[in-house]
């Protein structure tokens, strides 16, 4: 998957752009992104953004419970994200190193 061409599909918004500044743009269907390898959120909408789980930076633990587990965990065990709306997982490397996900929903 090259980053610098990932489009909405609802509304062909271009939503990554590695190219040019910013390196993102929201449109009405983008619920998040998320990159592993920061441990935090590029992008949060306010649809999501109180039930998505908090960022390494704001987490304060001493178990192994990692970002992506606790991100892996609201999109399978809660029942909050609107009914249509689906998430790409994607592992590349530069320039968006590690595992990204990127939340959408059509509604």
């Amino acid at each position: 998957m090259e980053y610098e061409h990932l489009f909405c599909i609802f509304c062909g918004i271009q939503v990554i752009n590695q190219e040019d500044e910013p390196h993102f743009q929201s449109c009405e269907h983008l619920l998040f992104l998320a990159v592993d390898e920061i441990g935090d959120y590029t992008y949060k909408s306010d649809l999501v953004g109180g039930i998505l789980p908090t960022s390494d930076e704001d987490f304060d633990s001493d178990d192994d419970d990692f970002f992506q587990d606790r991100l892996t965990r609201v999109f399978e065990e809660e029942d909050k994200f609107p009914e249509d709306s689906f998430v790409i997982e994607s592992q590349a490397g530069s320039p968006l190193p590690g595992l990204t996900w990127i939340g959408f929903s059509p509604t």
